[in-house]
């Protein structure tokens, strides 16, 4: 008998071919940069989330190891994780983007994920994603207001979200 091939990961840095957010990093200059996206991800401004979202994910999946292993070092899992109950739908799709890549790429982090109450935020996100799924189904007012956009990021939201539970 055979052995049982290894189940891997496919990467998906760009799922469903949703536009990429322009000016997102995909390098460090110095090690001081990682602290810098990290408060980012904290602002006040909406679009500065979302870029941060957008570099974490591009950098955790950047062949730089050292680049990962920074931001690791710098606690990105718990800040992205706090960023799940974001109100803004483009930092949750960002942020839920940069968790599943994160842990398509490193088993590791992927066991650090579940560790860092990811299934509480996903708990909390369950009811917002599920009304606009209703809505997109039943094609009522709520998934009318969606419009196309919004029905797209509710679904890569979802996919992001059942991919980390897997």
């Amino acid at each position: 008998m055979g052995k049982a091939q290894k189940r891997t990961f496919k990467s998906r840095t760009n799922p469903l071919g949703t536009a990429t957010v322009p000016g997102a990093a995909t390098a460090v200059e110095s090690k001081d940069d990682v602290p810098v996206l990290l408060k980012k991800l904290s602002s006040s401004d909406a679009s500065d989330r979302v870029w941060a979202a957008a570099s974490a994910s591009n950098l955790l999946m950047s062949d730089d190891e050292t680049v990962r292993r920074m931001l690791l070092s710098n606690n990105v899992i718990s800040a992205l994780v706090e960023r799940l109950s974001d109100s803004v739908p483009d930092v949750v799709v960002q942020v839920s983007g940069a968790l599943y890549n994160l842990a398509a790429v490193d088993h590791g982090a992927a066991v650090e994920i579940s560790r860092r109450n990811i299934y509480g935020a996903i708990q909390s996100l369950i009811p917002r994603l599920a009304t606009s799924i209703d809505g997109i189904i039943k094609n009522n007012e709520e998934g009318q207001r969606l419009g196309d956009d919004g029905r797209k990021m509710v679904l890569l939201t979802t996919d992001n979200m059942l991919s980390l539970l897997r």
